[in-house]
């Protein structure tokens, strides 16, 4: 027995967008990190953090995209309702911290 919407795939344009968001996001953050250390620049390092911790919401903002590009409506609307609490945990972290 297959499970639901085992049918249903990502598209490869998608799942590449997705591969590409992530890993992007890791490289520059680790480079912006890199950076902050050789040089001593605390800026720097706060910049590539601040990227790294970015990155997985990037990937939510792509896969979201992307479903309702697919008409894929019920993970469409499931993945916009992580991706709104992903943002509203941003901005009240940000409004209390």
């Amino acid at each position: 027995m297959k499970p639901a919407g085992a049918d249903q795939a990502l598209e490869p344009g998608l799942t590449r967008a997705l591969e590409l968001a992530l890993g992007a996001g890791v490289a520059l953050s680790g480079a912006l990190l890199f950076a902050g250390l050789a040089l001593d620049q605390l800026a720097l390092m706060r910049v590539g953090l601040l990227l790294l911790l970015f990155t997985p919401v990037a990937r939510v903002v792509v896969l979201t995209v992307g479903l309702f590009h697919q008409k894929d409506w019920g993970f469409a609307v499931v993945s916009l309702w992580i991706l709104l609490v992903l943002l509203s945990s941003i901005s009240l972290g940000s409004l209390l911290g």
